[in-house]
């Protein structure tokens, strides 16, 4: 089995298409034709956890009586814990951030 063939067997991704999956290994310099060992799944997790927080952002979808829909929460969570599995700086992009509201005193 490939890197890319154990990211294409996690149910949740049956949707995304290849050439995203590829773009992000690229991204992240993985070879999607190596071969899948324990070594590379960090590489797994990760390009996932790219999937995962990508697939967050994504609306509703409805044609007739298929509907798709995401838990966004839910995604989120998982890209989060895998971000921070292996100290990944993209786990900042998901996480809460301050809002700075400057209050003046009159």
């Amino acid at each position: 089995m490939t890197i890319l063939e154990a990211i294409q067997a996690n149910p949740i991704l049956v949707n995304v298409p290849v050439n995203y999956i590829e773009s992000l290994m690229i991204g992240r310099s993985i070879d999607g034709a190596a071969n899948y060992t324990e070594s590379s799944l960090k590489d797994v997790e990760l390009v996932s956890a790219d999937l995962y927080a990508a697939l967050a952002t994504l609306p509703e979808f409805r044609e007739g009586q298929l509907s798709i829909k995401y838990d966004s929460s839910v995604l989120k969570s998982r890209a989060l814990s895998l971000y921070n599995k292996h100290e990944d700086p993209k786990a900042l992009e998901l996480m809460p951030q301050p809002i700075n509201v400057n209050v003046t005193a009159v």
